[in-house]
């Protein structure tokens, strides 16, 4: 947080006349910056729809003695970095990816698992669903006050020169993964895995460093990815879970009046407005691949049971390590695909 204190200053020649009078900090008068970080690149709907949106209700509700400085993509710290960052006060808040910290939320990864949700509306609404009746999802998130959480669309299999009509056409193909679970998930399908930040997608895929990227369709609209992209394999095949989490000590340092402003702010459904925000993107992003030319297989309508059967292993494996944890991942489970049905 970096705070700009206005101070009241003796004019130098009255000073062995008058003394200096009135030199303390009026807290009426301090105004205060404070930091967000988004891994995410400038033009992205995130930073410019959702984060502007919150920032802009900041500055209003504190009338102006709250400002909101935010660093995009890695210009503050790498995509891996957002949430230690919030730890240790180097951001205020921070907007991250929880699979590009493997192993630090073990329990929230379940709406990643794959045939859970069909929208990010819809896996935003599971992710808000555990933080409310399981205290492990927050305890994951140690060292920070979750903000709000969410998801993007469901992931796609995006390809520049093969096209993938089953899991046979993804054996030994480079595909980028953005987390374990996804990891597992082109394993059992038959890719090879590469984990990389999407903001090097472009020019990996351009260069033929990867063969493709597992991501949602929205890439097209907020990385520009349709330009290397000839094929899709549509198969809504999983997700993946963002958070915007802030530090608590910076909120306590804001005066009374600030903090309490930004929290009712908070309590406002946030997570659901950046969820149905990717919904709309997505929207956009089969447009662009229409426009384009780009060829996309709808997987799930030609032996989609090879798919199902194929991916089966990975939420077994989920469920027994949670269950390892101590954590009830059979139930955890089973109430997500309960959401889902409902």
């Amino acid at each position: 947080m970096k705070y700009k204190t206005f101070i009241p200053l003796c004019a130098v020649g009255m000073v062995s006349l008058l003394g200096c009078q009135n030199v303390e900090t009026n807290a009426e008068e301090r105004s205060e910056t404070l930091v967000l970080t988004s891994f995410l690149p400038p033009m992205h709907s995130q930073n410019t729809d959702v984060l502007s949106a919150f920032i802009e209700e900041v500055e209003a509700a504190t009338d102006g003695r709250v400002s909101i400085d935010v660093y995009y993509g890695d210009s503050l710290g790498a995509a891996d970095y957002q949430y230690d960052m919030a730890v240790t006060g180097t951001s205020d808040f921070a907007l991250g990816m929880h699979g590009y910290t493997p192993g630090v939320f073990p329990l929230t990864e379940v709406v990643e698992l794959p045939n859970i949700a069909q929208s990010a509306e819809q896996s935003t609404a599971m992710l808000q669903h555990l933080l409310e009746e399981y205290p492990e999802i927050e305890e994951e998130h140690e060292g920070t006050n979750i903000a709000w959480l969410f998801s993007v669309e469901p992931y796609q299999i995006l390809t520049s020169n093969t096209k993938v009509e089953n899991p046979e056409d993804l054996e030994g193909l480079k595909i980028r993964s953005p987390s374990s679970i996804a990891n597992e998930i082109l394993e059992s399908l038959g890719a090879i895995p590469v984990s990389m930040p999407f903001g090097e997608v472009y020019e990996s895929m351009q260069r033929g460093v990867i063969d493709g990227a597992y991501a949602p369709a929205s890439v097209m609209k907020n990385y520009q990815t349709n330009e290397v992209t000839n094929y899709i394999a549509r198969g809504d095949f999983s997700t993946a879970n963002h958070f915007v989490v802030y530090n608590e000590d910076s909120l306590n340092a804001l005066q009374d009046e600030d903090r309490e402003a930004i929290e009712n702010i908070l309590a406002d459904d946030w997570g659901m407005v950046a969820g149905k925000t990717y919904d709309k993107d997505e929207v956009d992003a089969w447009q662009i691949a229409e426009d384009d030319g780009i060829e996309v297989v709808h997987v799930r309508d030609n032996h989609w049971q090879v798919w199902e059967e194929a991916m089966s292993e990975v939420s077994q494996q989920w469920i027994e390590r949670a269950n390892a944890l101590g954590a009830p991942g059979n139930q955890m489970y089973e109430e997500l695909l309960n959401l889902d049905d409902d």
